[in-house]
């Protein structure tokens, strides 16, 4: 059995945003979400990690639309497919009761990378083959390479299911290990995104619509940084202090208008 164990320390900082998220999250908001509403959503998370997987990404919310609903002729065919494929990774949580995707299936999360990065990559829902900075791999390097992957992502999956630690927090130290083991040759960051965002609805934390990878997106030099610490004791812990102050302030943003 693998002893895979992140290194974290819960700060008190740490508890106190913890708290703070529990504190609204009770507080909540009840109003029917209708199907405009979702879409909506659906179209700003979509432009929203776009943008930050990629700064050469900067299309804005009105032209993300635009692409969705047929308009795009003046649009490179790059950015129509990674905002076509997003969108309809996206509506997998939109047009489906999440809770019944399996956030502990790597089946699913290579599915959904194969719906981000299909027409985009040759290696659509498979494992890199080769190292980050690598390449001219032979074929039994590539294969290697897969497998070493493979059994970190698995590692990584396992812990996420049986850890004691609350989901909030694994959702936090999920997000940064996953792009530290960076399985695939790209979209690591779309993929990884989408699956925190399963784990934080699941864990009830975070309302469907509320708008956390566009706050993220205003800080993403600050979120690229905090996950490019070398990997060391306080890695996974800056990490989980930025993510949970986002959380929270995605939150109260949620608050001051549902509708949005």
């Amino acid at each position: 059995m693998s002893q895979y164990k992140p290194r974290f320390v819960i700060t008190d900082k740490i508890k106190r945003l913890k708290g703070q998220i529990i504190k609204q999250g009770k507080k909540g908001s009840f109003i029917h979400a209708t199907n405009q509403m979702y879409h909506s959503a659906n179209l700003r998370d979509v432009c929203s990690s776009l943008a930050i997987e990629n700064a050469s990404f900067v299309l804005t919310l009105p032209q993300v639309t635009e692409i969705i609903s047929g308009d795009y002729t003046h649009y490179n065919e790059e950015d129509i497919r990674a905002v076509q494929n997003a969108y309809k990774a996206y509506s997998a949580i939109y047009h489906r009761q999440y809770e019944s995707i399996d956030v502990y299936s790597i089946a699913e999360m290579l599915g959904a990378h194969k719906t981000f990065m299909i027409n985009l990559t040759n290696e659509a829902g498979c494992y890199r083959s080769a190292g980050i900075a690598s390449a001219g791999q032979n074929q039994r390097n590539k294969t290697s390479m897969a497998k070493l992957v493979s059994s970190r992502v698995d590692d990584l999956f396992a812990w996420l299911k049986t850890s004691n630690e609350d989901m909030l927090v694994k959702s936090c130290i999920f997000h940064h290990e996953l792009m530290s083991i960076r399985p695939f040759s790209d979209g690591n960051g779309l993929v990884t995104r989408m699956w925190t965002t399963l784990l934080y609805m699941q864990a009830w934390f975070m309302p469907i619509r509320m708008p956390l990878w566009g706050v993220v997106q205003e800080r993403r030099q600050e979120y690229h940084d905090v996950l490019a610490i070398p990997d060391k004791a306080d890695s996974s812990t800056k990490f989980i202090d930025f993510m949970l102050q986002a959380i929270s302030d995605a939150r109260a943003e949620f608050e001051k208008d549902p509708t949005r």
